[in-house]
């Protein structure tokens, strides 16, 4: 009878290691391959909606800045007039003259600082939740009609502007708050309304970054208002990608 022989120790690791790994593959026979072997993808969360407590709590000191014309986030807003989307704003305000207007969501009033420059003398109007900036808003237009509020109700009468403007500020509502501010607009406004915001076909709304895109086209005409829309080009609005992509001016007149 012949003696079997010993295995060399370097055949006992290499048989040692086999078994390990058959026991590790065991539960797989007969799974298809792209199970086997899975690796684990980080998922980002979110961004936050940037609602009414964001504008509330923000530190006058954040180091994150919207424009780039101060170091001052505040100050920046004021100084972002100079802004090239804002001239969109002014081109369009030639279908309501003669008008008397009110923003929405006008922060320190970069927007009714352009505004004043080109139609001097006419009623302008502006409503924040941020007291602080409304205060700083007074300081720099005594001539505004300044309010701190909520523009889901809004504290003028019915009809009480020629037109009304909501730029950059629809984005932060939900779907439901949107359309309770959709139904303040077409309350207040006489002759029409320019919104300038990020398109989606949603009406409801799709997260695009921090901030909601929405078909303002469809909601608008759903409200009988006749819109004419116009494309914010990279040129308008530099340095952001969200806006270049989907940034839109809807231009909205009320049918007789």
């Amino acid at each position: 009878m012949k003696k079997t022989k010993k295995a060399k120790p370097k055949t006992k690791k290499i048989i040692k290691l086999s078994k390990k790994l058959a026991k590790k593959i065991k539960p797989f026979i007969g799974v298809p391959s792209v199970f086997v072997e899975t690796k684990k993808v980080e998922v980002k969360p979110q961004t936050p909606i940037h609602d009414a407590d964001y504008w509330l709590n923000r530190p006058e000191d954040d180091k994150h800045l919207d424009w780039n014309y101060s170091p001052s986030w505040i100050e920046g807003y004021w100084e972002s007039y100079k802004h090239p989307h804002r001239n969109l704003i002014l081109e369009a305000l030639k279908e309501f003259e003669p008008f008397n207007l009110l923003e929405l969501g006008c922060n320190v009033g970069p927007n009714l600082n352009l505004i004043r420059r080109n139609y001097s003398g006419i009623g302008l109007a502006g409503i924040d939740v941020d007291s602080r900036l409304i205060e700083i808003a007074k300081d720099k237009l005594k001539d505004v009609d300044f309010r701190v509020g909520n523009i889901t109700k809004l504290p003028w009468d019915t009809q009480s502007f020629g037109a009304v403007l909501a730029d950059a500020v629809l984005m932060y509502l939900n779907k439901d708050d949107v359309k309770l501010a959709l139904d303040e607009i077409e309350r207040v406004a006489r002759k029409g309304v320019i919104i300038v915001d990020r398109f989606d076909e949603s009406l409801e709304g799709v997260r695009n970054g921090d901030v909601y895109a929405r078909n303002y086209t469809k909601l608008l005409e759903g409200r009988g208002f006749k819109v004419r829309t116009i494309k914010i080009t990279k040129k308008q609005w530099p340095n952001s990608v969200g806006w270049a992509e989907r940034g839109m001016c809807w231009v909205a007149t009320k049918l007789e």
